[in-house]
């Protein structure tokens, strides 16, 4: 009798340290789910500031990308790429692009921060840095260069579509 009261406080131990293990396992878990989404946002927002600092290192650069309606002339950034590092500039987009392929970064806080500028800046003047990436790509006989760019590019376009279930926001317009 003595071992069946014995055995039954055995299992009864076992059990409820099996249990107590799993919540701890189960917390350990959520904690480090917690710690990998803030490492990811703030390396997402790191890059956006070391962007902002490049903005403020090259102020002709900065214009040009916050206002890139400039008619002016649509050869405007092939004439002033090297003298403005601009390569730099889109290696954010680049670094962005790959860190976001092995989820790195937070998706919707880079969709947030660097989104419209992108798209701004790649569609500027008749998509004037796609005509010149396309330029570099055939000029060195590479097509990856500056792949990355295109593709965030493409997928911010394609959230921006989702966000709006594809309707067309325009009021009055079907």
């Amino acid at each position: 009798m003595n071992d069946k009261k014995n055995n039954g406080v055995y299992k009864t131990t076992l059990m409820f340290t099996v249990i107590g293990g799993l919540i701890v396992m189960i917390a350990i878990y959520l904690q480090l789910v917690q710690m990998n989404d803030n490492n990811r946002a703030n390396l997402t927002y790191k890059i956006y500031q070391d962007m902002g600092s490049w903005e403020k290192a090259h102020p002709e650069a900065y214009k040009w990308i916050k206002y890139y309606d400039d008619k002016d002339s649509v050869v405007y950034l092939k004439n002033n790429f090297d003298k403005w590092d601009f390569d730099d500039y889109l290696g954010f987009y680049e670094a962005l692009y790959n860190l976001g392929q092995k989820n790195l970064i937070d998706k919707k806080l880079t969709y947030d921060l660097f989104s419209s500028e992108l798209q701004g800046v790649y569609e500027s003047n008749h998509f004037e840095l796609k005509r010149l990436t396309d330029s570099f790509r055939i000029q060195e006989k590479s097509p990856d260069i500056y792949l990355g760019v295109e593709k965030l590019y493409n997928e911010f376009n394609d959230e921006e579509k989702s966000n709006s279930g594809g309707n067309n926001l325009v009021p009055g317009k079907k």
